[in-house]
């Protein structure tokens, strides 16, 4: 077991990791609705199909476990249905590659939705 409770595979080597907390992003805390929200106004997400709590979930995710790829992150989401149901989706790879992208593509004006 790596440090982090994941397998080299990318994937929780016990199904027990997923019922804490860092399994299940806490995205109904003020701080993540709020930059949800804002995300979901300034409509850049893009395709419809997935929403921003869903991708934003998913970069939590792959945060969490350290994880390389989207692919890995996508996975995983798709393996566990609690994971699932936390994130409202299980987004493809390839929407979260063009998500993170826009992120990247748009961090001032999102620094800007996000003070006060």
């Amino acid at each position: 077991m790596t440090n982090r409770g994941v397998s080299s595979n990318g994937k929780p080597e016990s199904t027990t990791a997923l019922g804490g907390s860092r399994s299940r992003p806490d995205l109904d805390s003020p701080e993540v609705a709020v930059l949800i929200t804002e995300l979901d106004a300034l409509r850049f997400v893009g395709r419809r199909g997935y929403g921003s709590r869903a991708l934003f979930g998913a970069c939590i995710v792959k945060a969490l476990y350290a994880l390389p790829t989207w692919t890995r992150v996508t996975d995983l989401i798709a393996e566990h249905s609690a994971l699932a149901d936390t994130l409202g989706g299980t987004p493809s790879h390839w929407a979260c590659y063009r998500f993170a992208t826009k992120l990247r593509n748009e961090r001032e004006r999102i620094a800007a939705a996000s003070t006060p």
